[in-house]
Parts: C-alpha cells; sequence; structure tokens
C-alpha cells in the first residue's frame, strides 16, 4: 500500500478516532448526496458535529455561487448555522479571481472577450458580463460549463456536441478555463459526465487549462483563508480519491475517503480495488470509512460554540 505523511489508511468507525481535528471540510455530491436525496442520517450526524464545537465547512466543486448553494440546501433541509458553518464552492473561488482580474491576467488583454461552451451560468460573471460573446471567432479564451445532463446517456451525447466547438477552439489555440474539475457526478445512482471530463479532453487534445476546484490548490488555499482554520486541525472527507484526497493531500490537509457511498463507493461496486485508485493517483487517504453519517458520535454538546461564518478575513485571496 501507498505511503502518505501519516503513514498506512486508517479505517475509522468513529470520529473520536480522529486525533486534534477542530474542523471538517466536508464534500457535497457522493458524500451527504447521492444525486437523489441525502443519505440516510445525514441531516441528524451533521447537526449532532456542529453542536459538539466541530467546525463544519462544505468545500464543493459545484459552480454556484455561495448564496444560492445554500439557499438550494435549505429546501433540502440542510441549514447554514444548524448543520454547517461555511461553503466554499468551486464557483465562488473563481468568482472571485474574476472579480480580481482572471481574465486579464489569462488572456493578457482588457477588452478581453470569452465564451461559453455548455450551460450559461449568468451569476458568475455577472460583473465581466460585457466581455461575453456567443461567437467562438471573437473569443479570448473558453469557459467550460456544465453539459446539463442527467443521465449517463444525456452526458455522452452532450459532449460528443461540446467536442466540436472545442476542436474548433483548439485550432485557433485559445485557452480554457474549467472551474469543476470533477470528471462526473453522482445521479440517482449512475456517474454522469461534467465539465470536467470537458476540460480533461482539451488538455488531452494539447490545449491549455487554467483548472479550479478539487484537486488544485487554490479552493483550498482560499477556503482555509476564508475561515480561518489551521489545516493542521482540519481533515478533508470525500468520496473520491482524484480530487478530495489528492487536492487535500497536496494543500497538507488530513483526509478521510469514504469507500462505500459516492464515487469510490460506485467504483468498489464495479470491482476497482481502492489500492489501485491509490496506485493510480499517487496517493492515498489518512483514514477511510465505509459512510459518514455512520460514524459513531460521543461527542457532549457544547453551548457557547461560535460560528466561523462571523469571522471577517484579514485579507484578499488573489492569484
Amino acid at each position: 500500500m501507498l505511503k502518505n505523511k501519516q503513514g498506512t489508511a486508517k479505517h475509522i468507525t468513529s470520529v473520536q478516532e480522529i486525533e486534534n481535528c477542530d474542523c471538517y471540510f466536508l464534500d457535497m455530491y457522493g458524500l451527504l448526496w447521492d444525486g437523489n436525496q441525502f443519505y440516510d442520517g445525514t441531516l441528524d450526524f451533521l447537526k449532532k458535529l456542529k453542536s459538539s464545537g466541530k467546525k463544519i465547512v462544505l468545500l464543493s466543486n459545484a459552480t454556484v455561487l455561495k448564496k444560492p448553494f445554500i439557499e438550494s440546501q435549505k429546501k433540502k433541509g440542510l441549514e447554514e448555522g444548524v448543520h454547517f458553518d461555511e461553503v466554499i464552492t468551486s464557483g465562488e473561488t473563481f468568482h472571485h479571481v474574476v472579480n480580481c482580474g482572471f481574465f486579464e491576467k489569462a488572456t493578457g488583454k482588457k477588452d478581453y472577450r470569452f465564451f461559453v461552451v455548455g450551460t450559461q451560468n449568468i451569476p458568475l460573471f455577472e460583473n465581466v458580463a460585457q466581455h461575453q460573446t456567443d461567437d467562438l471567432t471573437k473569443a479570448d479564451i473558453v469557459y467550460l460549463s456544465g453539459l446539463g445532463a442527467v443521465t449517463p446517456e444525456e452526458g455522452e451525447a452532450v459532449f460528443k456536441e461540446q467536442a466540436l466547438l472545442l476542436n474548433e477552439a483548439l485550432k485557433r489555440g485559445l485557452p480554457a478555463v474549467c472551474a469543476n474539475p470533477d470528471l462526473t457526478f453522482m445521479s440517482k445512482g449512475k456517474q454522469v459526465m461534467t465539465q470536467g471530463s470537458t476540460g480533461r479532453y482539451y488538455e488531452t487534445m494539447g490545449g491549455k487549462v487554467h483548472w479550479f476546484g478539487k484537486p488544485y490548490p487554490y479552493i483550498f488555499e482560499f477556503a482555509l483563508e476564508k475561515t480561518g482554520v489551521q489545516k493542521e486541525k482540519t481533515v478533508m472527507v470525500g468520496d473520491t480519491v482524484e480530487t478530495d484526497v489528492l487536492g487535500a493531500s497536496k494543500a497538507g490537509i488530513r483526509t478521510l475517503l469514504a469507500t462505500k457511498t459516492g464515487i469510490t463507493g460506485d467504483f468498489i461496486k464495479q470491482g476497482v480495488t481502492l489500492e489501485s485508485l491509490y496506485q493510480k493517483h499517487g496517493v492515498q487517504p489518512t483514514y477511510t470509512m465505509d459512510q459518514f453519517s455512520h460514524l459513531m458520535l460521543n461527542f457532549k454538546v457544547r453551548r457557547n460554540h461560535v460560528s466561523i461564518a462571523s469571522i471577517t478575513s484579514k485579507k484578499s485571496l488573489c492569484l
């Protein structure tokens, strides 16, 4: 088995087995949500975990901004202040760097034009909308957006259509940006292609891709800075070796991998071994577990816990 800084992965059944942990960075899809509903016991588990005084930060590769993300989750029963303290999405981090002048730096132009491949994401570009073009021949950079698919078959069909546009962008030598590196997401128990797959295709074909989100370092730096937590006392919990474990490990954050839910759970059902996943990505988690909401909790409730949502950031983390 591969080694990490903490040694071989330890399989745990209780949160008490994780030493010196004040904060949990939690992936969303595949860890808490299965694409259709929350995994059994998740909401009650999170409420108890937060009541123990632990800080709960949702760290998702979703390309939506923080406010609509929180609103959409509240409709499902997941509430800020009750189940979690803070949200850091890939969309929020990219929105931040766009406002810091990312497109100007990536294109070398002040009067740049960007073209969106895939679904429109108007809120993400609210402050630079005047720079968007619907003519690929006038673009200086392309943004790789979602496929808008909910089934594996739809994902493959949309990908083939998008590949035609991507090939044209490749011919023009245009750089691309992808704010969600996930290759797939879980929808009703099945893996469906998402924009990480188009980004991977573009890069494989020789194109330049600027990546934002797990496993790339900026989202972890942004999360640590925005929440004010110490990485030595933080654990990244997720269902994917390629994004959650690899990214957090590179950032010096301990990791906890779910092996019975999400992407890794699906791989194991197909006969893929954990060892082969570790070997493929050159990394292994600090800890493994079956399912997050099935971990045992023996914490005492703290009544004076202060939410980290009230912490004011000391600086603006721009690239």
